[in-house]
């Protein structure tokens, strides 16, 4: 269930870069209908119906929602107040942060006598450290420069799929029909995005009205 309240972290990005002036990717039907389709794909993927989205304890959804939301604003907040500070030196900044936060706020839940490092957890937690913080966010920060927030924000849609293809070539974990399709929704869907945000192309040959004008004045 938290894979799709976390999956809607497009969704916001795209509204706050729709509202937030000074964007340059504004918030089409066709970028609509593709940030929809991602979702759908998302969910699909997570095997999650309705009803137990409904019937889920719902202080774990409202604390995704809110994380998602704040997530998205700063990265539009980022995207619309570029600093001089390279992008990997301000990754490790808030990685440093919010590890000592968390770390924090884990003891406190009485969460130390859980913490383990031997075998598959110390395995994941590497995982983690080197691709999910080290390389991956300080990619999103990179990519955040160089794309709208709109855009970069669909990593939310492909992180399952590479998960699920990581599960099937790691620990051999299977692949079903509904999960090919999802898949398939969530990447076309990502597709779509990225062409439909691209700006329309301008000609590059002159109007037909001054290529008259020219010939006249040369007449």
């Amino acid at each position: 269930i938290a894979s799709v309240f976390v999956a809607a972290m497009p969704l916001w990005t795209a509204f706050f870069d729709a509202v937030w002036p000074g964007g340059k990717t504004p918030l089409s039907w066709r970028i609509g209908v593709g940030l929809g389709i991602g979702f759908l794909g998302s969910a699909l993927l997570a095997g999650i119906t309705p009803g137990e989205i409904a019937t889920a304890d719902l202080r774990g959804p409202i604390a995704l929602t809110f994380g998602s939301a704040c997530w998205a604003l700063g990265s539009v907040y980022w995207k619309r107040n570029p600093t001089a500070v390279s992008p990997y030196s301000a990754a490790a900044v808030q990685m440093t942060i919010a590890g000592a936060l968390l770390s924090v706020f884990g003891l406190m839940l009485g969460e130390a006598p859980a913490f383990r490092l031997e075998g598959e957890g110390l395995g994941a937690m590497l995982y983690l450290i080197v691709f999910g913080s080290l390389v991956g966010y300080t990619a999103y920060g990179y990519a955040l420069e160089h794309a709208s927030a709109t855009v970069v924000g669909t990593y939310a849609y492909v992180n399952p799929v590479v998960a699920v293809v990581l599960g099937w070539l790691v620990l051999h974990e299977p692949i079903t029909g509904r999960m090919l399709g999802a898949m398939a929704l969530i990447l076309g869907a990502v597709l779509w995005i990225q062409v439909a945000s691209r700006p329309a192309r301008e000609s590059s040959a002159p109007p037909v009205r001054a290529l008259q004008r020219r010939g006249t004045a040369g007449a």
